[in-house]
């Protein structure tokens, strides 16, 4: 009787054993890409500073192009970085790109490069938007903080500006050069 009553016990006590293992394996790794990631941080800076400093306005391959070249520059010059520098990785966390996509980002890398360059560029972003698929995601994105949206075309344009701009509320312009293109300014102080 006292042998069944352990044996319960046992089995309880060596998932616990097991699951504990697990976690100490995965605490491991995520500190091994811990160091890797902080021994290369200095590169992944500059290269992160570049790419939101001037990759806004190119297509995806030349960014990666770009990238690249950048990278090994930094190995060039002896400047530390990690072997698999990803710029979205660097910049943003997986919670965030996960917010941004269930507001309906893109699922595509180059619109998530998108976003990831339009959190952290200081001046306000030009969007060529001929699909209005970025006017949509940044209205679901800022619309909590206030968003204004305006027509470059509206009388009051200049106005909702001026009101927007003290208080810090993010401002979304608007342009329409034809029936095939479509671009946005998005304004955020």
């Amino acid at each position: 009787m006292h042998l069944t009553t352990c044996i319960p016990g046992f089995t309880i006590g060596t998932f616990d054993f097991i699951g504990l293992f697990s976690s100490q394996v995965r605490w491991e790794k995520a500190v091994v890409l811990q160091e890797e990631q902080s021994q290369g941080l200095i590169g992944g800076t500059l290269v992160a500073s570049a790419a939101v400093a001037y990759l806004g306005a190119f297509t995806s391959p030349y960014r990666t192009r770009l990238i690249s070249h950048w990278l090994d520059l930094c190995r060039k010059e002896s400047i530390p970085v990690s072997d698999n520098f990803e710029l979205t990785d660097f910049l943003s966390e997986p919670v965030e790109i996960q917010k941004w996509l269930n507001k309906q980002l893109p699922h595509d890398k180059h619109s998530i490069e998108n976003a990831v360059l339009i959190k952290h560029c200081h001046r306000w972003p030009l969007l060529i938007d001929p699909q209005e698929q970025a006017s949509h995601w940044i209205t679901q994105t800022e619309k909590a903080n206030g968003l204004k949206i305006v027509k470059a075309s509206d009388p009051s344009y200049i106005r909702t500006l001026e009101s927007a701009i003290p208080l810090g509320q993010p401002v979304l312009v608007e342009v329409h050069v034809d029936s095939l293109c479509f671009l946005a300014f998005l304004v955020v102080i």
